[in-house]
């Protein structure tokens, strides 16, 4: 007769690796469920995001942007970002002259010139292209 601790004792080690098989096969199915679940959530963040800061640039040359675009300066505006500078305007540099002394002993650092010098460079009226040629010209002569 058929007896269920004879099927157990014959059978019981093939059981085991079959129960240890599906298991790792469960878990492998469960970690790869968890990843897909968690790269969608972050492809939703990743989206949203990139969405809002989409509309912030679309509002904000809706709003602002257009609205200076379209006034009787426009013009000006555009050639400003263009770095383009118009007769009667001048580039004002900022230098900070507290630590003077201690500039014009470091060697790496040039002389700065005197006003005199600024005021002759000022009176002379100089095209984009070549304020272009003398700013790196005086880079260069490092």
């Amino acid at each position: 007769m058929f007896s269920i601790s004879a099927f157990l004792s014959e059978w019981w080690s093939k059981v085991k690796y079959g129960l240890f098989l599906l298991f790792i096969v469960l878990c492998v199915l469960v970690i790869n469920t968890y990843v897909n679940y968690s790269t969608i959530l972050e492809t939703i963040d990743t989206v949203s995001h990139k969405t809002d800061l989409v509309q912030n640039e679309m509002d904000y040359s809706k709003y602002f942007q257009l609205r200076y675009l379209a006034s009787e300066y426009g013009h000006l505006f555009l050639a400003h970002d263009n770095n383009i500078v118009f007769r009667g305007e001048v580039v004002i540099g900022f230098k900070n002259t507290q630590d003077l002394e201690r500039t014009l002993q470091d060697p790496l650092v040039h002389r700065i010139p005197d006003r005199s010098q600024t005021q002759e460079l000022e009176k002379v009226k100089l095209t984009p292209q070549e304020g272009w040629k003398l700013f790196l010209q005086e880079k260069l002569d490092i």
